[in-house]
């Protein structure tokens, strides 16, 4: 790391004291909330590169997670290094991340999921509904299951 790269890093720091958080007070991508943050022409995640000024190298296939699940902090302390799939069940065991109707790939909605296990608990054959909805049946099945969406309540 450069002193230059440093230097940028915490003049935009911002503190949250009820939090412990410091907050990214630069620029950041509207798409996904992180920080960013460019040091000679190469921009990058304001997080990963406090990571790597307080830890050291990230280590190829890894990504730098927050404990905290704020996409601007870049505490050190609340961030880890994890791989793609453990971020993912981080996020999703906190449940975080777009579930159902917020999913912007998402064709169903909660009422059509209410409605799919109340036809899963009266016969339990979903083809004819996945074709109905013109839904892969295996979306279907796991939704009326209840092993997505889990998120709704159960069919009245």
């Amino acid at each position: 790391m450069d002193q230059l790269g440093i230097t940028r890093l915490l003049a935009k720091i911002e503190p949250d004291l009820n939090t412990g958080c410091w907050l990214w007070a630069g620029p950041w991508a509207s798409r996904t909330g992180y920080g960013r943050l460019s040091v000679h022409n190469r921009e990058t995640s304001a997080h990963r590169y406090s990571w790597q000024v307080h830890r050291g190298p990230i280590p190829d296939g890894l990504f730098v997670c927050h404990r905290c699940d704020t996409p601007l902090c870049v505490n050190p302390a609340h961030l880890f290094l994890g791989t793609n799939a453990e971020n993912t069940r981080d996020r999703e065991a906190k449940g975080r991340g777009p579930q159902g109707a917020r999913n912007p790939f998402s064709t169903l909605t909660e009422e059509t999921v209410r409605n799919l296990r109340r036809v899963w608990a009266e016969r339990g054959n979903m083809a004819a509904e996945a074709r109905r909805l013109g839904v892969n049946c295996s979306a279907v099945y796991r939704a009326a299951r209840g092993w997505s969406w889990s998120h709704v309540g159960e069919a009245n």
